[in-house]
């Protein structure tokens, strides 16, 4: 059981970055310039903003929760 647990924990989080990625990215690219050079750029800025944006999220989630665990551990609330 612990390791389907561990399992969840580990992709629920990732599944929520690769599904905000792709819903910004569509939105990002449905106002894409028509000319093509400036199209070209404008999605490659898209689908960086569009990853870092969520994973920096996760992250910051991330060591919220690691801090809540040590202050625990450390009689600190």
């Amino acid at each position: 059981m612990y390791r389907v647990q561990k399992v969840w924990k580990t992709l629920l989080p990732v599944g929520f970055v690769v599904a905000t990625a792709v819903m910004m990215f569509r939105c990002f690219v449905a106002g894409a310039p028509e000319e093509q050079s400036r199209a070209v750029i404008y999605k490659i800025l898209a689908v960086i903003v569009s990853v870092i944006m969520p994973g920096s999220m996760r992250a910051m989630a991330y060591y919220i929760e690691k801090s809540h665990g040590r202050m625990k551990e450390y009689g600190i609330n």
